[in-house]
């Protein structure tokens, strides 16, 4: 068997987070917080040359459930994910993302894989003393069945900062093209039913979450 793309978190999971835009992340940190019984932080805004502004939950064994909204003190030139999220009419799942430790290498052998074209990679970025890259298929870059890939360089405590006690339960990802995303999550490692379920459908993802409030699906 060829050894998966994707690096194991401490529970043998590989979903390091689960992002859910927002057009406003106080606002969906508090409706949020109602809702599970946990209020999610929000980071400091990073300046008004910083376009988006995110909030977290941890969910244990360094993975994280992420609000991503447009920072209202943005003075800065059009920026896309800004005003992606800025135009939702409500939080919606976007997308998750899958930790590899050598995004470069990982990229390479995706696109010798022929599964998907070769995904593009980022420069690495700093938030909070925490700095990563990430990457996306070209081809599916608003497909939310198809995860995106983060390397992390420095975490630097943004575990401990979070506030713990929800967990993943699930994450089910349903898609108009079953065999092709299947093959894509198998070449990463992400064939565990008990944390990812997939299913044929309209693309999009569900979250269901063990919260203080009991079990939620987002």
């Amino acid at each position: 068997m060829t050894e998966s793309i994707a690096v194991p978190l401490p529970d043998g999971g590989f979903i390091d987070h689960v992002v859910l835009g927002v057009p406003d992340t106080h606002a969906a940190a508090d409706e949020l917080g109602e809702r599970f019984g946990l209020r999610p932080n929000v980071s400091d805004v990073e300046g008004a040359d910083y376009p988006t502004l995110s909030g977290g939950l941890g969910l244990g064994h360094e993975s994280f459930f992420e609000l991503f909204g447009p920072n209202p003190t943005y003075d800065g030139p059009p920026h896309f994910l800004r005003d992606l999220v800025a135009a939702l009419p409500g939080p919606r799942l976007l997308t998750f993302m899958v930790r590899v430790s050598d995004l470069p290498a990982a990229i390479e052998r995706l696109g010798e894989s022929g599964v998907v074209a070769t995904p593009a990679l980022s420069e690495w970025e700093r938030t909070n003393a925490a700095s990563f890259r990430n990457a996306q298929f070209p081809d599916h870059a608003l497909d939310p069945a198809v995860p995106r890939l983060i390397e992390w360089n420095e975490r630097l405590g943004m575990d401990d900062r979070l506030i713990q006690g929800v967990t993943l339960r699930q994450l089910t990802v349903r898609t108009d093209d079953l065999d092709r995303v299947d093959k894509l999550h198998r070449l990463l490692g992400l064939d565990r039913a008990q944390e990812i379920r997939l299913e044929e459908g309209r693309p999009g993802i569900s979250v269901t979450l063990d919260t203080p409030n009991g079990v939620v699906t987002i």
